[in-house]
């Protein structure tokens, strides 16, 4: 029986269609299509039209006096080892901070430090290696861990280089840069931020990612710190985009920042009593254009209701606290009380479920993470493999 050759042009379509761990097997075994594949335009379309780049969750999860740490498939992933090399006993005694291509920043419980010791890792979900950050600079006030959520400025070459932000609670600032071809990496000097004329400094950081914060300081706020001008201001939510929210008593995890259009626009998910919304900060497009209500565009997600039915939840309209997005995929990880862990994807509206636990275990979920990939770092960080004899 003779066999069948594809065409050179349907391949690519084949494969833009496929989960991620069929498209890197496919480039490491064939020199044509992997050029195809590493083109951008490739990966764009894969990238809106798949879900695969999320690979996994990991959470903590306490039951009496046990505790169970691990990496769940993602829920939308058709792959059976979404991270089989992520270590997730690590969650024992560190906490994750944030998680970026790959990568996910740990910095030890104080439990286990002690107030004086700050022990920061980053690890490489890909590769398996674990970075320990050395000791950063005395003048930046880590010690008692009053610190916002470290940023991952940038990751490269599947997470093998990357920088990363850390700002303490009076606004000294000090980047780590990594690369392992380089032979390592460094903290770089240590600055002070500066707040914008007419901004006051916010008191208590509330966690979020990348170089946008909520604060609580008598109600909440957005920080925003701009890394290569060392200043910072602050900005108010969208206009009645809090009193929307679930309960009379507003829990900060009720709202999460999150990046939109590839990362060039700011959006801030909201939980409200009867849906989840998107509100998007626009560019003004005039001089008219300066108050914040005419900045601000809101966006109907999905319906709780809707939620708990794709869910099959059996008690309607559980608090919501969001635990995550991924930029990359445009998942939101949120936990349900009374319910578990649940993903949503914020284009296609489907809830799914990654973890369901017992009423009575209800709040014995933390610590929980997305892991997400970039495909096209990760391909291009495959071009020295070497390909075995005849494959082109």
């Amino acid at each position: 029986m003779a066999s069948t050759i594809l065409p050179d042009d349907l391949m690519p379509e084949i494969a833009v269609r496929s989960d991620i761990v069929s498209i890197v097997r496919c480039a490491a075994t064939c020199k044509s299509l992997r050029g195809r594949i590493l083109e951008e335009e490739f990966c764009r379309r894969h990238n809106n039209a798949a879900t695969s780049l999320l690979r996994g969750v990991s959470y903590r999860f306490r039951c009496d006096l046990n505790t169970f740490v691990g990496v769940t498939q993602a829920a939308s992933s058709p792959s059976s080892s979404p991270l089989p090399r992520f270590d997730a006993g690590i969650l024992n005694t560190f906490e994750p901070m944030v998680s970026r291509d790959g990568l996910v920043v740990v910095l030890e419980d104080y439990v286990y430090a002690g107030p004086d010791r700050f022990n920061m890792c980053v690890c490489n979900t890909i590769t398996g290696d674990v970075t320990s950050l050395p000791a950063m600079d005395p003048a930046m006030k880590v010690k008692r861990r009053l610190i916002y959520p470290p940023a991952l400025l940038d990751v490269g070459d599947a997470g093998r280089s990357f920088e990363l932000l850390v700002a303490d609670n009076e606004l000294h600032t000090q980047t780590f840069t990594f690369s392992s071809k380089d032979g390592g990496g460094g903290w770089g000097a240590a600055r002070t931020i500066r707040m914008d004329a007419g901004h006051r400094k916010p008191s208590i950081p509330m966690p979020f990612h990348h170089r946008y914060w909520e604060l609580q300081a008598h109600g909440v706020v957005i920080f925003s710190l701009r890394v290569d001008a060392a200043c910072a201001a602050t900005m108010e939510l969208p206009p009645g985009s809090a009193d929307k929210m679930l309960g009379c008593r507003k829990d900060s995890h009720q709202l999460m920042l999150a990046a939109s259009r590839g990362g060039t626009a700011l959006s801030l998910v909201v939980a409200e009593r009867e849906l989840i919304s998107v509100w998007t900060l626009e560019e003004e497009s005039s001089a008219a254009a300066t108050t914040t209500a005419a900045r601000w565009s809101r966006q109907v997600v999905i319906t709780r209701l809707a939620i708990d039915r794709s869910a099959e939840a059996a008690r309607m309209y559980s608090n919501v606290f969001f635990e995550g997005f991924g930029e990359r995929s445009g998942v939101v990880l949120l936990r349900l009380h009374r319910f578990g862990l649940v993903q949503l994807n914020l284009a296609t509206k489907e809830a799914l479920v990654v973890r369901r636990v017992s009423t009575r275990w209800s709040g014995s979920i933390s610590r929980a993470r997305l892991h997400e990939v970039d495909l096209y770092s990760l391909l291009r960080a495959m071009k020295h493999f070497d390909l075995a004899p005849g494959r082109e």
